[in-house]
């Protein structure tokens, strides 16, 4: 990756809450992008899209689109963002009447072809057996849903559900095994050769995945990032959703892999979780205050107003920095709690990471204390410098005798190399020693996994005074 002489060094974009950043460029290529932003807060996070990215080359806009953001690394006084650039550059028309600059530009695309597919032939050899067995399924079961279509009688489009496990039967096991060499192959590469093999995955496998509603929302991102709550509650419901039984296929691979089902595991160890918190509460007699950090689509909260006779003694704070988010969870919670003569007491906060850590600083004497604090998911796209001072915070929020819960994806996550690869889907990901280092000096510490071993938790409770 270089950089033009004639490439400007700033570059501005705007990010998935709608402020516009000016950063220095780093390193350029046609799909890789490394910029340094002036700002300790961190103020993108991983898998985020960055919108109206601009690239200028003296008065000309050499590139104006979207960027997904693939890595973040955050000092004391600034963050170095890496992303991948996901438009067409727009460099054609200003040097068309150039012929010396025609000319270059010419050379420069040949040279980033040859650089772009010198690729390890087993990749390769794996992303074609996968879109073979893609194409051919895809082409079979469409005749699936034309012979259902015609049957005699037939008033629906959908296959029924017997018929469709028949077919699941023998597909995924073939699914999981090409998906799984595609994987060990992709373990195989060296950092800086992940770019242009992931154009060849994209490239030959994109048009065939785009069938699934999960891996859809995934890759398009229509709220800016990764992980939005509709994802959320896609992996939680696990439905059979897809406009043909082919999508259907695909759509139910993924949602019964690893990260889902490590993700529902995590919703029902956050629910007992609080349900203990409320057995504690009525021994004890006494109100409870959780505050619950990225709090999403709350489907544990959910589940814990829907049964717990103790849910009075509660009173949640839920902050997210999304708004349609919020305003989704409100939604979720009003209509668990309609008809209780006595519901928990709920705020919500819409708040960045950014503004938390600022506020942090520049108030510390106005925070407000809680029994429990816990957040799930929000670490998955932070960098080490930035969960740490969350925890520290967390801690400092916590009232002596209380708990601190934070989660993370395990960094032996089975699916990595589908979701970098193919579906744009970047996280930190951390094993048991990164978690430990993430609070030190805070006491003892407890860290453990779900079932999966794809989600691993660290907990801390504050000592009583």
């Amino acid at each position: 990756m270089r950089i033009e002489r004639d490439i400007d060094r700033t570059v501005s974009f705007r990010s998935s809450q709608g402020t516009v950043f000016r950063g220095t460029l780093s390193k350029l290529s046609r799909r890789n992008i490394v910029f340094e932003i002036y700002n300790p807060f961190s103020p993108v996070q991983m898998s985020e899209v960055l919108s109206d990215l601009k690239v200028r080359r003296g008065k000309n806009l050499v590139y104006q689109g979207d960027a997904v953001v693939t890595g973040i690394v955050t000092t004391s006084i600034l963050v170095v963002v890496s992303a991948t650039l996901v438009n067409q550059w727009s460099a054609v028309d200003a040097i068309i009447s150039d012929p010396a600059g025609l000319g270059s530009e010419v050379g420069r695309f040949v040279d980033e072809w040859d650089r772009a597919n010198k690729l390890q032939p087993n990749y390769q050899l794996k992303v074609a057996d996968l879109r073979s067995f893609l194409s051919d399924l895809s082409f079979w079961l469409d005749q699936v849903d034309l012979a259902v279509e015609g049957e005699p009688g037939a008033n629906h489009t959908i296959l029924d559900a017997a018929r469709f496990e028949e077919i699941k039967a023998p597909v995924m096991p073939r699914l999981t095994q090409l998906f799984l060499e595609l994987e060990e192959a992709c373990r195989q590469l060296d950092v800086d050769e992940v770019e242009n093999h992931k154009q060849l995955a994209q490239r030959d496998l994109l048009p065939l995945m785009m069938a699934s509603p999960f891996f859809n929302r995934v890759y398009s991102k229509p709220l800016g990032y990764a992980g939005d709550y509709e994802m959320v509650n896609m992996m939680f419901r696990k439905e059979r959703r897809g406009k043909t039984t082919y999508g259907q296929i695909i759509n139910d691979w993924l949602l019964n892999g690893g990260p889902p089902e490590a993700h529902r595991n995590r919703i029902y160890m956050l629910g007992k979780m609080l349900d203990k918190a409320a057995e504690d509460a009525a021994a004890e007699d006494r109100q409870v205050r959780i505050l619950n950090v990225g709090c999403g689509p709350v489907q544990e909260l959910q589940l814990f107003l829907a049964k717990n006779k103790e849910a009075h003694r509660f009173s949640f704070d839920l902050l997210d920095f999304n708004a349609e988010t919020l305003a989704h969870a409100k939604r979720q919670i009003e209509a668990a709690t309609a008809g209780s003569e006595e519901p928990p007491n709920v705020t919500y906060i819409l708040q960045t990471v950014q503004d938390l850590l600022r506020q942090a600083i520049e108030l510390p004497e106005n925070a407000k204390t809680y029994d429990i604090i816990y957040c799930a998911g929000l670490f998955d796209y932070l960098s080490d410098r930035v969960c740490t001072k969350l925890v520290r915070l967390f801690h400092q929020w916590c009232e002596p005798g209380g708990r601190v819960i934070v989660t993370n994806v395990h960094s032996s996550n089975p699916v990595k190399g589908l979701m970098e690869h193919i579906m744009e889907w970047h996280l930190v990901m951390r094993d048991e020693s990164d978690m430990v280092r993430l609070a030190p000096d805070l006491g003892p510490l407890k860290i453990y996994t779900d079932e999966t071993g794809i989600n691993v938790f660290l907990e801390i409770d504050k000592p009583p005074v």
